[in-house]
């Protein structure tokens, strides 16, 4: 269902709403769930043509969502980064996790799974009861939220240009290209008086580094695979490779960086010159389900359990119950808009992964603009013709892709792309959430307009040089 950007709240509004009219476990909400009445109150208004008007999608297509819903009973509901980087994210996905709650579908079986971890065990561990709130942001910023001690990138600029920040290590990110507002990033990250960059490839990023930490591959140290979605499982892997060039693994870039500031970092017993891998995955896998070395000795991993539930709802949940009505979401969904005008969505390219990965060539038709064909015509452009895509924050150029799959009045451009890059779109002074701090990204107004001179037009050629990476400081 191709909704209109930004108004998935709208979509599971409706949908919440017509299960607790018809189809709600309300053995499981009497048990389990807080604010029902409230969560009820909130989602009223968005009834079948309210619904139907502000996601644009035909009401028939909306209904059957619901009825589907209700046929299978208990769901699992999944959201990427097309939501999460829209307007109103968090709302979005409290209702998505209300709509699991409402058929009894959360933290059991044949519905949503919380995996307690193979390594961590959390359905092993006493928790204390808290309600999720965030903090105060940064000192430059300190309207933004924040959480579990991080700031959002929106206040970066910020902080370096008011003093606060000096210095930035960066571990396998590419600012340059992926935050907001990228005169200013670049500006900021040209003002910082140390940048270490660690990563295993350069990137448009390592342009602006004091100093550079080249980190082995992850086929050059020994491993754990941490997560599990539907599974509690465990698997270690050995360097496949030897470590080449001058390359380290992180861990010893990082504890010989304490060490030379006073630090010893690493587990009682350890010591930097004679420390391995396995040493430290021995050490992660102390609490683990069975011992490194029963874990290493399986080629395949260890399957533990295939779901544990009810754990969360046990032992995480305020006596056992979802709060299904935060006071703040339910507000903010009484004050959302939708844009109606053309907007811009992002995109992942199948051949790399955002930013990561441009280096290796192939098709330079990831980074273009990629168009419905109606819309196209309507501003008397085809494939390939050059366009400027402006918002209120600033403007890209670049080639258009025709793309039939893709709605109409929208404009879809990769995100964290060097040469068409989205950020010169966004901002982080406004439009950022007040519950997350996420930038917006997702479907931001746009205007488009043919260039008719490519004097603007981005340089389509892979940028090469064999001058050391890295900017110098004398």
């Amino acid at each position: 269902l191709q909704l209109r950007p930004g108004s998935d709240h709208a979509f599971f509004a409706h949908a919440v709403r017509e299960l607790l009219r018809d189809g709600a476990d309300w053995d499981y909400l009497a048990r389990h769930a807080s604010g029902v009445d409230e969560l009820r109150d909130a989602v009223e208004p968005f009834d079948l043509a309210t619904t139907a008007r502000i996601t644009d999608l035909d009401p028939t297509a909306i209904s059957e969502f619901v009825e589907a819903v209700r046929r299978a009973g208990r769901i699992t509901l999944m959201s990427g980064t097309g939501l999460t980087m829209s307007a109103s994210p968090a709302v979005a996905e409290w209702l998505m996790r209300a709509l699991e709650v409402v058929t009894g579908s959360s933290d059991r079986e044949g519905g949503s799974f919380f995996s307690p971890g193979f390594f961590s065990q959390s359905d092993t561990k006493d928790w204390e009861p808290r309600v999720g709130l965030p903090g105060p942001g940064p000192r430059s910023r300190p309207e933004l939220p924040s959480w579990m001690g991080m700031y959002s990138v929106a206040a970066f600029a910020d902080e370096v240009e008011r003093g606060f920040l000096r210095a930035m290590i960066i571990v396998g990110g590419n600012p340059s290209v992926a935050f907001p507002e990228h005169d200013r990033i670049v500006g900021a990250l040209e003002a910082l008086e140390v940048v270490a960059v660690a990563d295993v490839v350069a990137s448009d990023t390592t342009a602006y580094a004091t100093h550079l930490l080249p980190c082995a591959g992850q086929l050059e140290r020994g491993d754990l695979t941490m997560g599990s979605t539907s599974a509690v499982y465990g698997q270690y892997t050995p360097a496949v490779v030897p470590v080449g060039a001058e390359r380290r693994t992180q861990w010893q870039l990082f504890a010989d960086l304490a060490r030379r500031l006073g630090h010893d970092v690493l587990p009682e017993g350890l010591s930097l010159e004679s420390c391995r891998d396995e040493d430290l995955l021995a050490q992660v896998c102390a609490g683990a389900r069975v011992p490194f070395a029963e874990l290493a000795a399986h080629e395949t991993g260890v399957l533990a359990q295939r779901g544990t539930y009810g754990w969360v709802t046990e032992r995480v949940l305020p006596h056992g119950r979802w709060q299904v009505a935060p006071p703040a979401l339910v507000e903010q969904l009484a004050r959302l808009d939708v844009h109606t005008s053309t907007v811009y969505i992002p995109r992942r390219p199948r051949h790399r992964v955002n930013s990561t990965l441009r280096d290796l060539g192939g098709a330079r038709d990831e980074d273009a603009v990629f168009l419905h064909r109606d819309d196209a015509a309507e501003i008397g452009a085809a494939d390939g013709t050059l366009v400027r895509v402006a918002s209120e924050h600033g403007s890209l150029v670049g080639p258009v892709r025709i793309e039939a799959g893709l709605r109409q009045g929208t404009v879809s451009i990769h995100h964290a792309s060097g040469d068409v890059n989205v950020a010169n779109l966004t901002s982080g002074a406004v439009n950022v959430d007040p519950v997350t701090g996420m930038v917006l990204q997702s479907g931001i107004p746009v205007t488009l307009s043919v260039v008719e001179h490519d004097d603007d037009a981005p340089d389509a050629r892979v940028a090469t040089t064999t001058e050391p990476l890295g900017r110098s400081r004398g």
